[in-house]
């Protein structure tokens, strides 16, 4: 752990730079040096070691003094061969530790899109991780007609959204390929993240059996069955 200006340096130009590019490309929005440089006055930043060199590297933000932020990770060189095992996973481990020890009982892991089949938001959920607030950025999303390309859009695209007030995940399946209780608990396995209310199931298909009498006990107060008709 270090506030050095250096170390800091290092961290910014070599790790956090080379891995958002790596891993965002085109898409990646990255933090000047300037504005996080400030912002780094609250910060604690985590080093990772292999051996002698230091390999990655992570910003913990106290600006919420009850609840610390992980804010901005880096891997040296954005190394790919670094992204699924190691360093990345080292910086987590690490991180949860030491603020543990410091009494903390609570991590805020970041941001997520809000779409369920999103490469971030399944690394969080597989660590078991909560979500436990959105934020007013989001699509409106208006179908105006039912062709097989705004199908396949919904069939491919789960999402997260705001139904009364509470998050709910929205999953489009063919009728067909929902058949059996195991069926209705495969896709609460894939989908169901802690901090949604429920999880909305819309089918596509002209073979509409009345599958909402077959949900499990377990499930009855978890899963909701729609006609995907109904948002047309």
């Amino acid at each position: 752990m270090t506030k050095e200006r250096y170390q800091f340096d290092n961290f910014y130009n070599n790790m956090y730079l080379p891995f958002i590019t790596r891993v965002h490309g085109n898409r990646a929005i990255i933090m000047s040096y300037e504005e996080m440089e400030k912002k780094s006055q609250t910060c604690e930043l985590l080093l990772v070691k292999k051996e002698k060199k230091y390999v990655a590297g992570l910003l913990i933000n106290y600006e919420s003094i009850n609840v610390p932020h992980l804010w901005h990770v880096g891997i040296k060189n954005g190394n790919a061969d670094s992204l699924k095992i190691g360093p990345r996973s080292a910086v987590d481990y690490f991180a949860a530790n030491y603020l543990e020890q410091k009494g903390y009982k609570k991590i805020n892991y970041g941001v997520v899109r809000g779409f369920l089949k999103d490469g971030v938001l399944r690394y969080k959920k597989q660590r078991g991780f909560r979500i436990t607030d959105s934020t007013e950025n989001g699509f409106l999303i208006r179908p105006l007609l039912s062709s097989n390309g705004t199908r396949e859009f919904f069939l491919n695209n789960p999402f997260i959204c705001v139904n009364r007030g509470s998050l709910v995940g929205a999953i489009f399946v063919e009728s067909d390929q929902l058949c059996t209780d195991k069926d209705l608990k495969k896709l609460y396995k894939n989908y169901h993240i802690k901090g949604l209310s429920n999880l909305n199931i819309y089918l596509f298909g002209d073979d509409k059996r009345n599958i909402c009498e077959s949900i499990p006990d377990d499930l009855s107060e978890k899963i909701s069955i729609f006609d995907a008709a109904s948002i047309f």
